[in-house]
């Protein structure tokens, strides 16, 4: 594998399988949709598999949490007070 397949960029697919029975699981994500029909697969066996849906899903990057500090320590002045 060339060193830019490394670095190449994911295509993500989420997989929502429908079950006989009205209930829906899935929610599974793939990095590559051969891997995830590949997988689609072998849940079509079980007879309780109804239906399979694919769509694209996009990862959003972690958004860094902000932390809510209190007053200002280094401020000697009270809340309200002028």
């Amino acid at each position: 594998m060339p060193k830019t397949d490394a670095k190449r960029e994911h295509n993500y697919v989420r997989v929502m399988i429908m079950y006989t029975d009205g209930e829906s699981s899935g929610n599974r994500v793939f990095k590559d949709r051969a891997r995830a029909e590949r997988w689609v697969k072998r849940q079509k066996k079980s007879p309780v598999v109804k239906a399979v849906k694919f769509e694209p899903f996009v990862r959003r990057p972690y958004e860094v949490a902000k932390v809510r500090s209190g007053p200002n320590p280094t401020s000697n002045k009270l809340p309200g007070v002028l």
